[in-house]
Parts: structure tokens; C-alpha cells; sequence
């Protein structure tokens, strides 16, 4: 297993680290078996078997120290990581970043050592300032409102009082960025006011970006009140005497030894262990920080954990940790696959990056909003100790890069690929795409908005796709009162969006037509919507967010305690017909029949599926609908019995189908009465009727209908306004 790729200084050698052997066993009752070790190989640092370049892995204690040495191993890493494409810009490949500074926060603490070495800090405040930085990754505890930034002491801080009683994970992040040079350091609870509504607006979008241009991010999975970055880790002890092994060069002569030894875990067995699978990368605002972070350098109970955008994570020895190992012969590991769309995963291949995908120089792709909704998948079900203000805050960063990309490869594909079209006064709209249900009649080469616009966690650009997500997981669920229902974010559990896969049925042979039209987005505040005083005319912005700020727009400041947050309701012209809804199918096997006919293209998620028929056919399934509305979810009904102990009997809600999309050539026309072997599958909406507002929706599920008599509904319907709350 070789390690990283040497650098233009370092002598390119085999550069090993680990051996995997395969070895053969003959038991007493006559088989052969050939199980496979894993050994590490190391040589003595200074030693002819590691200058040379051949062994790169050492045999230390791993302690995670702030060593001399250790610090050496950081600054190489860093050095060699800003080389890389994806680690020197930012997430949307659109701006490169500049190694030697970036602009600071508007905040920092500042870092120096004093005569006698003590480290000195100071709050300053550094907005418009260039320099380098580091950022920490951390989950708050009660020990951390204690020593946090106030409106009371923020004046003591700006000079350079107030900062003892710092936990020893903050002044080991200090001690860090001392060693390393590098003046300034940006923690949240230090760096913004608390309990500061106007501070707190104006920074919490910014976050994102201070992440994206610190140096590193400093992360300890395993922290607490009492334990910090520089704690003395167990050995590594090898189950096994090292083995040494004379060391040959490339002529044959022996110049050295160099060793063997096995461990009781592997390197991807402590990365599982001790990051992948902490307590800290269950939270929602750690998502954000590791993902727009270019570089983490993550303190773990066994070591140093090096991670970047471009390569595998790594150790400060030089162990990369790989997803699978591949093995010579045809032989893979029994690892198990997990979803490698989790953030766990994310984590170790990195594969969520805009720029991984495409290279904006090189023109747009069609991977954009596939990201988007793999992030979503991600961080949606994290955990936020807030979710009513943070849910999609905590987003925002990730947001401001994607509508960045989306306006760069708009741009990109705008531009005239022939002189002739330059010379044109009005050249065509190439991008006027009426299937996602935005019009763009009127948008010139300056005017993205309606290509970049965020409302509520979803893009106007793609906004009939976004729609269509549904719940993942099983159960009743919160619903988040002040985020309008249609979001992904208004509900508080994982979601998740329907795309092929290599389990399930045939694509459909027809097209997929949108069939809605949005024509606006009404701003109001939660307020204004509760009481059913909405506003005639919508804001000049179609964009929302909870603060009140249009990601990608560097003019956008923050909201205030005196600007409430706006409740985004779309005003749509679309069709609606009612429908029955049943209870969950009684077994699989329909489940599946009913997947079958509606052309879905996974299997997942299908056990929460229920059974929707049209009101002037109710014997006849028409259809599926995920349902996430805790008002509507099935009652167990062991604990309803009804009258002298018979079961309750479900009431069918009566609700209304709001047609998305319709997608042609379908099989399975036939079994349900068309002469042809081909049918039409709707994508729907399922909503019910609100009071507060006039032609107003409240969305409580998805999914998709068929048949004849939803065919004809359709057809007799006729576009009306609705405004989706």
C-alpha cells in the first residue's frame, strides 16, 4: 500500500507503508485456506530505507503531541495540499484561494507569545484585514456559554483580557497556531457576540466562508471539558515482535534494515472508530464546517488524522486511509458497503465536491443540483439542538457556493460559441427552460436571478425536481411552523429524492414535461401569514432565506432583530383534482407492484408508502403517497380499539393531487385498461386547503398516480392559481 505521492523535494521511492500478504494455511483435515494479513512497514527516521524514499511508515507511539516534529508534519502537508486543484479553490471551483492570506472574519483572535512564551490573546476586530487563519470544528456544551463572548466582556477581550479560564481544547488551538505561525484564530463562541440578534444575523451567514478560507479547520472528536488536542494517546501495540528485515537498494546491497509489525486495528478500522463514527459528526453545523473546510486537521484518541478535498485522509506517518482496499489478483475486502452518499462517507472519498465533478473552465455539466440534493440527503437528517432557526442556516455556505456555480456556468453557456452570434442585438435565449417550471422570458446576460435563486432550501432553477422530495425515515416527525411546508426543511427528519439505481425497473422510453408554471414569490413574515395578512406585491428579491439574505450576492447583508425573517409562498398556475387517501399497503409484494406501474426508479423508502385511490373509484388503487404530515399518519391500531373491541377503522382523508410533472411512456398500460402497453405517470403534490391565505396549500406528502380516471381528471381540470404555504 503506497503512501501519499512524494513531493518535488522529497526523493521518489516506493514510498510504502503497509504490506498485505497472503498467506497459505493447511489444516489437519486436509483444506487449504489462504487468509490475508495486513502488516505495517516502518523504517528508523534518518535511516538509508527511509531517505531513500522506499518507507515512508514509521513506528511511533502516536501520540498526538505538539512536537517539534509533529508540527513539521502539519507544515509539510499543508504546503503539499495547497497544490492541489480542488484544495486551493473554493467549493464551487470559482475563486482560487491565495495560501499566504485571506481576508479575516470580521473577528479573530489574535496569537502571539510574550518574552517568557506564554501565549498572549486578544480579541480584534479584523474585517478587511488579509492574513492567515485557522478555524475549530467543536460541538458546544454548557462550559462553552461560560466562557463565550458577550455584549458584557466583549471590551475586556479587545484588550487582551478575559480569556482565562479557557477549556484545553481552546488553548490547545491557540498553542497550535503558535507553533505553526500562524497569527490569528477564529472560534465562534469567542469571535461573535452571544445573544447578539443583529451580531448573530450578520455572522451566522458568513460562517461558511470563514471555514472555506482558514488555513485548517481543527477538529478533536473525542474533546470534553477536560480533554484537549495534546493528550498522550495509547500506543499503537503490535501483536507481534517487529520483525526486521535487511533493507537492499536497487543495486542489491544491503544498506539498512527496515521493520514489520501488525496491529490490533487498522487505519480505516481507527478512522471509522474514532471520526466517522463520533458523536461530533452527528450535528447539523458540523456538516457545513467539514465540508467547505479545505483542509481539517482532526486530534483523535489514536492519532492524527489529515484530511483535504483532493486525496484520501491520512496519518502524520503517512497512512492513507482508503475506502476499499484493493487487493492484487482480483481479491477485494469483505468491507461493507455503506451509503456513499452519507456524510460518514463523504468524509473519506470525498466525492461531494462541485469541482470534483466538473471544471467550470471547461464549460457547465449536469451534475449540479444532483450534488445539491446528495448534500440535502447528507445533512438533513444531523441533529440541531435549534432546528426552528438553524435548519437552514446552517446551510447557507454551502448555498451561497452552489448559487456561485450556478451563475458561472450560466454565464458559460450564455456566451456566444460563434462570432456571428456576438454580433447579434438580441441573440436567443438558450436557456429559456419552461420544463422546470420557471419562466425565464425577459432575463438578459446580466440577470441570473432566476437561475440562482434559493428559496427555503430549494432552487428556482430546478424548483420541479426539488419538490418532489420525500421522508426517508419512518415515524411521525416534527414539522418546523416557521418554514413553509413544500421544503424539505420543514420537517425534521431525513429526506431524500427518487433517482435510478441498478436495483430497480426500467427507465421510462418517454420524456418527463413539467406541468406548472410558477409564477412568483410572495414574501411575508411568519407573522403576516399566521394572521392572514399577506402582501399584494411581492418584494423585488424572489429569494428567502431564515435571515433574510440572497446567497451569492455579496451586496446581501444580514437581518436584524428588527427585520423578521420572510415566509416564502409560491404562487402557482397548476391543476388539481382530489384524491382518497388510504392506508400503508398490506404487503410487500403490492408495494412493489405499485412501484412497478408508477415507474419508480428505487425501491427505498417504498415501505412507507400508502394506497390513494380516486373519490369516484375507491376500490381501485390509483396510485402512492409518502405521507409526512404528523397529522396524517396511520394510529397503531393495537393501541385504538374501537366499540366491544373491534378496530378502529381509519377515516380516508379526502385531499387534492397538485399535478408536478407527467412522465410519458410508461409500461404497463395494459393492466390497467389501455389498449396501449404504454401509460402516463403523474408526479404529485399532495395538499390540503389552508385558511390563512387566499388559494393557499399546505403540502403534506408525495408522490405518484395513475390510471384512467386520474388520466381524465387531469384532463377536466383546469389551471387555477395556488400559493403553496
Amino acid at each position: 500500500m503506497r503512501g501519499p505521492e512524494p513531493s518535488e523535494s522529497e526523493p521518489a521511492g516506493l514510498n510504502i507503508s503497509r504490506l498485505l500478504a497472503e498467506t497459505v494455511v493447511h489444516t489437519t483435515d486436509g483444506r487449504v485456506t489462504h487468509p490475508k494479513v495486513e502488516l505495517h512497514v516502518a523504517a528508523d527516521e534518518g535511516d538509508i530505507a527511509s531517505t531513500s524514499g522506499d518507507i515512508v511508515g514509521r513506528y511511533t507511539e502516536r501520540d498526538a503531541s505538539s512536537s517539534q516534529q509533529m508540527m513539521t508534519s502539519i507544515k509539510s502537508w499543508i504546503q503539499e495540499c495547497s497544490r492541489h486543484y480542488d484544495c486551493s479553490r473554493t467549493f464551487s471551483g470559482c475563486e482560487k484561494l491565495d495560501p499566504a492570506g485571506s481576508p479575516l472574519p470580521s473577528r479573530c483572535i489574535h496569537v502571539s507569545r510574550s518574552d517568557n512564551g506564554s501565549l498572549e490573546l486578544t480579541l480584534q476586530i479584523t474585517r478587511g484585514k488579509i492574513s492567515r487563519y485557522i478555524t475549530l470544528s467543536h460541538r458546544w456544551t454548557s462550559e462553552t456559554e461560560k466562557i463565550s463572548t458577550t455584549k458584557a466582556n466583549i471590551a475586556d477581550r479587545l484588550r487582551g483580557v478575559g480569556f482565562d479560564n479557557l477549556p484545553p481544547l481552546f488553548t490547545d488551538v491557540f498553542t497550535l497556531a503558535a507553533n505553526l505561525d500562524i497569527p490569528y484564530v477564529w472560534i465562534d463562541s469567542l469571535c461573535i457576540i452571544q445573544k447578539d440578534a443583529d451580531d448573530w444575523a450578520i455572522e451566522a451567514v458568513k460562517m461558511g466562508d470563514y471555514y472555506q478560507r482558514s488555513v485548517f479547520t481543527v477538529a478533536c472528536p473525542g474533546a470534553t471539558s477536560t480533554v484537549g488536542l495534546f493528550n498522550k494517546t495509547h500506543p499503537e501495540r503490535s501483536s507481534t515482535s517487529l520483525i526486521r528485515i535487511p533493507y537492499r537498494n536497487s543495486s542489491g546491497e544491503q544498506r539498512g534494515f527496515f521493520y514489520l509489525f501488525q496491529t490490533e486495528q487498522n487505519v480505516e478500522q481507527r478512522y471509522e472508530i474514532t471520526v466517522a463514527q463520533s458523536e461530533l459528526l452527528t450535528r447539523g453545523w458540523i456538516f457545513q464546517e467539514w465540508i467547505l473546510s479545505r483542509r481539517v486537521v482532526c486530534y483523535t484518541s489514536t492519532g492524527l488524522f489529515l484530511l483535504c478535498q483532493s486525496k484520501s485522509p491520512r496519518t502524520q506517518i503517512g497512512e492513507l486511509v482508503e475506502p476499499e482496499l484493493q487487493l492484487p489478483g482480483g481479491y477485494t475486502t469483505n468491507k461493507p458497503q455503506a451509503n456513499k452518499y452519507s456524510l460518514k462517507s463523504s468524509l473519506i472519498d470525498h466525492s461531494l465536491s462541485l469541482s470534483k465533478y466538473e471544471d467550470v473552465k471547461k464549460g457547465p455539466g449536469d451534475h449540479t443540483h444532483a450534488d445539491w440534493e446528495h448534500l440535502v440527503e447528507a445533512y438533513s437528517g444531523l441533529h440541531l439542538t435549534c432546528p426552528s432557526k438553524d435548519r437552514l442556516v446552517a446551510m447557507s455556505g454551502i448555498a451561497d457556493e452552489f448559487a456561485r456555480a450556478l451563475r458561472e456556468r450560466y454565464r458559460l453557456q450564455r456566451k456566444p460559441k460563434h462570432l456571428w452570434q456576438s454580433l447579434l442585438k438580441n441573440p436567443p435565449n438558450q436557456e429559456r427552460n419552461s420544463t422546470d417550471g420557471w419562466n425565464a422570458e425577459g432575463e438578459d446576460d446580466s440577470d441570473t436571478a432566476h437561475i440562482r435563486t434559493y428559496v427555503a432550501g430549494l432552487w428556482l432553477s430546478s424548483i420541479r425536481r426539488g419538490l418532489l422530495w420525500e421522508q426517508a425515515g419512518t415515524g411521525t416527525h416534527v414539522r418546523i411552523p416557521t418554514i413553509p411546508t413544500w421544503s424539505w426543511a420543514s420537517i425534521s427528519t431525513r429526506v431524500r429524492w427518487d433517482r435510478p439505481s441498478d436495483e430497480t425497473w426500467k427507465r421510462p422510453m418517454g420524456n418527463t414535461v413539467c406541468d406548472f408554471e410558477l409564477d412568483e414569490v410572495l414574501n411575508c413574515t411568519i407573522d403576516e401569514y399566521r394572521s392572514g395578512i399577506i402582501g399584494a406585491h411581492p418584494s423585488t428579491s424572489t429569494a428567502s432565506s431564515p435571515l433574510d439574505v440572497l446567497p451569492g450576492d455579496p451586496q446581501s447583508g444580514g437581518a436584524s432583530s428588527k427585520t423578521p425573517a420572510r415566509f416564502p409562498i409560491l404562487r402557482l398556475r397548476a391543476k388539481l383534482q382530489p384524491v382518497v387517501l388510504g392506508e400503508h399497503f398490506p404487503s410487500e409484494q403490492e408495494r412493489q407492484v405499485a412501484a412497478h406501474v408508477a415507474s419508480r426508479s428505487s425501491l427505498s423508502g417504498i415501505e412507507n408508502w400508502r394506497m390513494v385511490a380516486s373519490p369516484l373509484d375507491r376500490c381501485q388503487i390509483a396510485g402512492w403517497a409518502s405521507v409526512e404530515h404528523p397529522e396524517l399518519q396511520v394510529p397503531d391500531k393495537k393501541s385504538e380499539p374501537g366499540p366491544a373491541g373491534q378496530e378502529t377503522q381509519f377515516p380516508q382523508p379526502v385531499l387534492y393531487a397538485l399535478r408536478i410533472s407527467t412522465v410519458h411512456g410508461v409500461f404497463g398500460g395494459i393492466p390497467l385498461g389501455y389498449l396501449s402497453i404504454f401509460h402516463h405517470v403523474y408526479d404529485v403534490l399532495f395538499v390540503r386547503p389552508v385558511r390563512s391565505t387566499m388559494n393557499g396549500y399546505e403540502r403534506v406528502g408525495v408522490g405518484r398516480v395513475f390510471g384512467k380516471e386520474m388520466e381524465r381528471g387531469f384532463q377536466d381540470a383546469v389551471r387555477r392559481e395556488v400559493r403553496l404555504v
